[in-house]
């Protein structure tokens, strides 16, 4: 695994794939395609780097945060396929 100051300074391009809105006005998840990441981002401050692996558990942690902090469901379900089935997350394929 690459270390998180080699993927900065890779200049690798990111695509944003869960941006800020209005209920959400500093988080943001974008995919490095290239090494099959995710890179969350609080502000401009980089907080996580994990793998985009939709069954590990880092994955799903995420999602369960990014709800927890108030991101709108609609916003998950588009950006990483998921739904809420009253008790949980349901990951769905892409």
């Amino acid at each position: 695994m690459i270390s998180t100051f080699e993927q900065r300074q890779s200049g690798e391009p990111l695509q944003l794939i869960l941006g800020t809105d209005k209920r959400n006005p500093v988080l943001s998840v974008h995919a490095g395609r290239a090494t099959g990441t995710l890179h969350v981002y609080y502000g401009f401050e980089l907080m996580e780097i994990l793998a985009d692996e939709r069954e590990s558990p880092a994955y799903k942690l995420l999602i369960a945060r990014l709800y927890n902090a108030g991101v709108k469901v609609e916003a998950l379900r588009q950006a990483f396929c998921v739904d809420r089935c009253g008790c949980c997350f349901c990951l769905h394929p892409r």
